[in-house]
């Protein structure tokens, strides 16, 4: 039997439950240890 193809409603409701669970403390160490947040001061093309 053939599995249907997920909604877009659903995929994009499975994306929001994974980023819920990912704690904010976690958010802020990678913008921490990348360059987004040191770069702040260099503005957008």
């Amino acid at each position: 039997m053939r599995q249907r193809r997920a909604s877009y409603a659903t995929i994009c409701g499975w994306i929001v439950d994974a980023w819920a669970m990912i704690p904010s403390s976690c958010i802020g160490r990678a913008f921490t240890k990348s360059t987004l947040k040191r770069n702040r001061s260099v503005s957008p093309i």
